[in-house]
């Protein structure tokens, strides 16, 4: 299966170091007119409640609230600063890259695909993708 091009959103932190454990992020622009994922995002340390074992856990905004469901777990990739997450039981890819400490976020989701060789996709990613950070 080829790889697909991937939908690029930026994210800047927000409420910095109010939480201790937990960083939110508000959607700062978007590559293309590609629908949001949520204008929000909450990122958690994992505090090993589940079986799975990601670095980090994922929610989304509702408007009104946090999403109890999960959006994702992320785990490790071989890029420094990188995770890598699904949605929908593999069907999408999704690559979180921090930048500036976790000030700012990029998130790759790349739509219809899914792999667990990441290596060529981290690859692209170093060397195709750029972005302006506002």
């Amino acid at each position: 299966m080829a790889i697909t091009t991937p939908q690029i959103y930026i994210y800047k932190e927000i409420n910095v170091d109010k939480f201790g454990s937990t960083r939110h992020y508000e959607l700062n622009s978007r590559e293309n007119n590609f629908k949001q994922p949520s204008k929000l995002l909450n990122i958690s340390e994992n505090r090993k409640f589940a079986k799975a074992d990601p670095v980090y856990w994922v929610k989304t905004h509702t408007g009104k609230k946090w999403n109890k469901k999960i959006l994702t777990g992320l785990f490790p990739a071989a890029m420094k600063d990188t995770y890598y997450g699904d949605i929908n039981k593999r069907q999408h890819l999704l690559i979180f890259h921090f930048l500036d400490e976790g000030d700012c976020l990029l998130v790759y989701y790349f739509k219809n695909y899914y792999t667990r060789n990441l290596t060529p996709i981290l690859e692209i990613l170093k060397n195709s993708y750029t972005v302006t950070i506002n």
